[in-house]
């Protein structure tokens, strides 16, 4: 699998799931299981666009 992923350019580094993984849409399947995205911080809310009388 992780040599299909590498002649096509979508390997993202060899790593020892690339090597076990026998298809590679399972590579994909199994990373994001583990995958923990980042906390970000809240944003705040939007404010409504401004007039031109408003801008000065």
């Amino acid at each position: 699998a992780c040599t299909t992923m590498t002649t096509y350019g979508n390997c993202p580094g060899e790593d020892e799931l690339c090597k076990r993984i026998r298809h590679p849409l399972s590579y994909y399947e199994r990373r994001m299981r583990t995958f923990t995205p980042l906390k970000t911080a809240q944003k705040p809310p939007l404010n409504p666009a401004k007039g031109p009388e408003e801008q000065k």
